[in-house]
């Protein structure tokens, strides 16, 4: 009998220690970060897809306005069409902006087998641009292009490279033809 009456004061006590049933939430201040394993979010704008991220782990913190990633498989898309895809290590998403870092094994495949790696890269949601201040290998076709810095569409179409080396693979497409 004390036995029955020790254990039902026991659950008492625990009952009457929980928060009234509050649950916690992704705006619930008193929560710093929630993490998260197999994350996925969809970024749309109008109802249309700009981007797509996969991740094996995800950590929100809602007061800094930072979602971070690790594992991170990006796809971006114009006009719910994939354009690019990206792999990196880690990821972070700034929820003010949309403004996305990556970093680590940074590699960025356009749909045209356009390639782009570095260590660090930052794509800007408004300008719809790439930017990296690393060292940055770009090869499009035969041609490579490195450099320390560089700035660049999504489609890897007009790329502006600071600090350039450029192995060009016919240098005779690059010579001015004779007029006979």
């Amino acid at each position: 009998m004390k036995k029955s009456v020790f254990i039902v004061v026991l659950i008492l006590f625990f009952c009457g220690c929980s928060e009234s049933g509050r649950k916690a939430s992704l705006s619930d201040k008193t929560r710093d970060v929630v993490t998260m394993r197999g994350f996925h979010m969809v970024q749309t704008e109008l109802g249309i897809k700009k981007y797509e991220i996969d991740a094996a782990e995800a950590s929100i913190n809602p007061r800094a306005k930072r979602i971070r990633f690790f594992n991170v498989k990006t796809r971006y898309y114009d006009k719910d069409k994939e354009v690019a895809n990206l792999k990196s290590e880690t990821g972070v998403v700034r929820t003010d902006t949309n403004d996305i870092d990556v970093k680590g094994n940074v590699v960025l495949t356009t749909m045209d087998g356009s390639r782009l790696e570095t260590s660090s890269l930052t794509w800007y949601s408004v300008k719809n641009k790439l930017q990296t201040n690393e060292y940055v290998k770009v090869v499009k076709g035969d041609n490579t292009m490195e450099g320390v810095g560089m700035e660049s569409d999504l489609m890897l179409e007009n790329i502006t490279l600071k600090k350039v080396s450029t192995k060009i693979s016919d240098p005779d497409a690059f010579k001015e033809k004779k007029k006979k």
